[in-house]
């Protein structure tokens, strides 16, 4: 037998054949990948030495040498055939990469899918290629979703275990909390725009979902109010204002536990 790994169609194992090539492996697993690289493929090879008397610091022979794009051996190189046991190894090019997506919604030119050109593509540099904001956009209350690599679940799940222990009760829903796939990232649209490339201006990376809000002139008063409603936006004037506007709160509603939600939230 012999076995292939990496960027293959169909790594496995094979029956051995004699004087089998690392071509004749590579054809028998259906050719290699769109990422596979030829530069660097690796065969070990196991040590049968039947007549030992004692071990050896050698685990196994390790062989390494180039392709040709018909998966040969180039010319000049000493003729390779494959043993029994053998293991191939096609490595992942490091220049391979598939297309990494962002997603624009709301107040630009031309919202939808972008494909990231390099991996330092910075927030502003996206919302250019979407046409710049529109007129009613909301730079301010611009958001930025990004999605959880297993490793930042798993460091969040940490946290959260931790905490809920230190806290002495239950009142932390770890297992609600997991369902959750994206988090929010701090930014300041309207800086990354006027600062471009700077500390303001982040990379972006693939899934970020880029949010950017319509203004709206107006505040919306709900909850234990007399009269539930929307009114104008009046530069300068605090909450109990527009509570006010509402009638006041209710007889069940409390004041002291007003909660206010900006559009920058």
């Amino acid at each position: 037998l012999v076995t292939i790994h990496g960027e293959v169609n169909y790594p496995g194992v094979y029956k051995y054949a004699s004087n089998e090539t690392v071509e004749d492996l590579v054809l028998q697993a259906g050719g290699l990948t769109n990422a596979a690289s030829l530069a660097n493929v690796d065969v070990s090879r196991r040590i049968i030495e039947p007549n030992a008397t004692e071990a050896g610091d050698t685990l196994a022979f390790t062989y390494s040498f180039a392709l040709n794009p018909d998966f040969t051996i180039p010319q000049g190189e000493t003729p390779f055939t494959l043993q029994p046991y053998d293991e191939v190894y096609i490595r992942r090019s490091p220049n391979y990469n598939e297309q990494q997506n962002v997603t624009i919604e709301g107040e630009v030119q031309f919202r939808g899918n972008y494909t990231l050109t390099s991996s330092s593509q910075r927030l502003s540099e996206i919302i250019k290629q979407a046409g710049g904001l529109t007129k009613r956009a909301y730079p301010e209350g611009a958001k930025l979703l990004r999605q959880m690599t297993q490793e930042e679940r798993e460091m969040m799940e940490t946290m959260l275990r931790t905490a809920q222990r230190n806290s002495g009760n239950d009142s932390i829903d770890v297992k609600k909390l997991l369902t959750l796939t994206t988090f929010p990232v701090a930014i300041e649209l309207d800086k990354a725009l006027a600062n471009p490339g700077s500390d303001d201006d982040p990379y972006l990376r693939e899934g970020d979902r880029i949010v950017v809000p319509r203004y709206t002139s107006t505040v919306s008063i709900n909850g234990d109010v007399l009269y539930p409603n929307t009114v104008r936006y009046k530069a300068g004037e605090k909450a109990d204002y527009y509570i006010d506007l509402a009638g006041g709160v209710s007889s069940s509603g409390k004041r002291s536990q007003t909660i206010i939600i900006y559009m920058t939230s």
